[in-house]
């Protein structure tokens, strides 16, 4: 997709659909080849997402050099993302 308007325009199209469908922001919007774009309520927030992403991308790169990552399940990425402790961690990250 052409860069500008058009991709502007698509990317609210798609967060609002995935807000729609699961009740919340993406953080993080990663664009093939483009990027990655931060959201937040604060300019904090937004540096906490793109400092987790990096993090993130620096541990897939050497999970790739020990032939690849092995992902969590959706059972448990649900079931870690509803424990207490997490939703403890989650409000820390928001910010007035």
């Amino acid at each position: 997709m052409d860069p500008g308007y058009t991709l502007g325009r698509h990317i609210l199209k798609e967060a609002i659909s995935f807000n729609n469908r699961n009740g919340w922001q993406p953080k993080t919007i990663l664009m093939q080849n483009n990027g990655i774009i931060a959201t937040g309520s604060h300019y904090r927030e937004v540096v906490a997402a793109l400092a987790m992403a990096k993090e993130c991308a620096r541990i897939l790169a050497g999970a790739a050099l020990l032939r690849g990552p092995v992902c969590v399940n959706d059972y448990n990425v649900h079931r870690i993302a509803s424990r207490a402790d997490e939703e403890y961690r989650k409000r820390l990250l928001i910010y007035p």
